[in-house]
């Protein structure tokens, strides 16, 4: 199914996050531009960033328009949501654990967040967003994009389509 207009700024960010999460998980990145370091730490340091920058923003933008929208036209014995906010919660928790991880604890870390990374964007993508496209009305669906893109706009969100 064709991603509706006003989550693809949200697709957009799970693409980079999926990105992300594969360079983690193989050490490096299979981009011959990339500047993605090797080092473990170094990697640590920019999924922390990333973090702080974007996925923060990403988010709140989700707990703040998406899901709300989805708990109120969604079937409730779904509890699609509250799924989602559990991953939210537990990425949250590895960012801060990753903070001061260092030698196997910080690959271990690093490995666990990419994957729950991953499972959590892959559930949005392919199951939610789905099931909105589908159940939300169109107006209804527009209103929450334009509420994004507006949060996005006045945000610290730094976002490199932009």
């Amino acid at each position: 199914m064709k991603r509706h207009v006003s989550l693809v700024p949200l697709s957009r960010d799970h693409h980079e996050g999926l990105l992300l999460a594969q360079r983690v998980r193989k050490g490096k990145s299979v981009a011959p531009q990339s500047d993605w370091p090797e080092d473990r730490g170094l990697q640590r340091d920019r999924l922390v960033e990333y973090f702080d920058t974007r996925l923060t923003y990403h988010f709140q933008a989700e707990e703040d328009f998406l899901y709300p929208l989805a708990d109120h036209h969604l079937p409730p014995e779904e509890e699609i949501t509250s799924l989602l906010r559990k991953q939210h919660g537990q990425i949250r928790s590895l960012v801060l654990e990753l903070r001061m991880a260092r030698g196997v604890q910080l690959e271990n870390l690093l490995l666990r967040l990419a994957n729950v990374l991953e499972e959590h964007i892959r559930k949005e993508e392919r199951v939610l967003f789905q099931r909105v496209q589908k159940r939300v009305p169109e107006e209804v669906l527009e209103q929450c994009g334009k509420q994004i893109k507006s949060f996005f706009q006045s945000s610290k969100m730094t976002r490199s389509e932009e």
